[in-house]
């Protein structure tokens, strides 16, 4: 049975291959259900890697992390971030999105109004553990 359990587990990854851990941050301001974002393979055009809608967010000034897998094969992706209310995020709201720990978009200070949208290119992950050995320059 252990076994059986063990395929099932490793199947999607063996199937489906390698993912990359990719977390939203946001932080959000005093209107915290105007904010709404969308994650895409590629381009705005690309596949639908996640999202959440209006009003997923509840709580005033508050930092939230969303955590989602992308394919270890994408090279690109499109951050797109909406305020329903078009007069952007204020203060102290930001927001940021990290792949394998390495932040790709960055906004502390976050300036639009109706919406923003980041390409960015998907960094390499280090394998983790990194691999053991010894580092001669």
């Amino acid at each position: 049975m252990k076994k059986l359990l063990l395929i099932l587990f490793l199947l999607p990854l063996l199937v489906f291959g390698q993912t990359k851990e990719t977390i939203i941050h946001i932080t959000t301001d005093n209107y915290p259900q105007e904010t709404r974002w969308v994650l895409y393979a590629d381009s705005m055009y690309g596949t639908l890697l996640g999202s959440v809608q209006y009003g997923y967010y509840t709580q005033q000034n508050t930092a939230h992390m969303d955590t989602l897998y992308i394919p270890d094969s994408l090279t690109n992706i499109t951050f797109v971030i909406y305020d329903s209310y078009g007069d952007g995020m204020s203060p102290p709201a930001s927001y940021f999105v990290s792949i394998c720990n390495d932040t790709i978009v960055s906004y502390p200070v976050p300036a639009f109004s109706n919406g923003l949208y980041s390409n960015r290119v998907v960094p390499q992950c280090m394998p983790n553990p990194p691999p053991q050995g010894s580092c001669t320059p």
